[in-house]
């Protein structure tokens, strides 16, 4: 299933405001799941800031409720797309090495089913099977 170029995000796991889980305008929310935490310990974060530095908190709240776009629905197709993409912004080298071995493996599964259909005992089975119809 592919989504039109024009909906899908330029980059999935970048910072949204998320009004669904926020509370007054998701932006804490969106921050808490572009860094990995819990809401409930951005929010604390926030409201540590605004009793430290009121005014800049404030303001800096305010320009992220009205600079950052709203979440998609449809941000990721799937759950397994969801953790690549979380895996590739926690660890890219982790990512890479992981997908290298993917492809390894699958390559030699290919090659194994080469050997396989290309094999003569392949060729030999095939033409006693079409022997019996």
């Amino acid at each position: 299933m592919t989504r039109p170029a024009s909906q899908a995000p330029d980059q999935p796991l970048r910072l949204w405001r998320d009004p669904a889980n926020g509370i007054i305008a998701g932006v804490m929310a969106g921050l808490a799941d572009y860094v990995g935490v819990r809401p409930w310990q951005a929010r604390a974060l926030a409201l540590l800031g605004l009793m430290l530095f009121p005014p800049v908190t404030f303001l800096a709240y305010v320009a992220a409720a009205i600079l950052l776009k709203p979440r998609p629905r449809d941000r990721f197709l799937s759950p397994e797309e969801e953790g690549f993409w979380r895996a590739v912004g926690r660890d890219p080298r982790g990512t890479f090495g992981t997908l290298r071995y993917r492809f390894r493996e699958i390559d030699r599964r290919i090659a194994g089913i080469e050997r396989t259909v290309t094999g003569s005992d392949f060729k030999l089975r095939r033409e006693f099977r079409d022997l019996e119809r």
